[in-house]
């Protein structure tokens, strides 16, 4: 149980900082 807590907290976190990057990587293109 705890180990499936662990993964899915794990991949937000992963999806959140994928997209910070995404949206750098967007504003870095408009300018």
């Amino acid at each position: 149980m705890l180990a499936s807590n662990f993964n899915t907290i794990q991949n937000h976190f992963l999806l959140e900082e994928t997209q910070k990057l995404i949206k750098l990587e967007i504003i870095d293109q408009n300018q």
